[in-house]
Order: structure tokens, then C-alpha cells, then sequence
């Protein structure tokens, strides 16, 4: 059973993983320059 709580959380997670990726891709494009 999930609550509203637990479903925020994930979100939460998804939101943070995005993030850190389109930073490392950022970091990469910027040391192949």
C-alpha cells in the first residue's frame, strides 16, 4: 500500500536522478570541448 508520502518520495527521486544526469551529460560535453 502506498500513501501520498511514499509517491512524493519517488518523485522526488525521479526529479534528483534527471538532474544529476543532465548535469553529468553537461559535465562531459564540457571536457570533450
Amino acid at each position: 500500500m502506498t500513501t501520498r508520502r511514499d509517491v512524493m518520495y519517488l518523485c522526488h527521486i525521479d526529479l534528483v536522478g534527471i538532474i544529476f544526469s543532465n548535469l553529468s551529460i553537461k559535465f562531459s560535453n564540457d571536457n570533450l570541448k
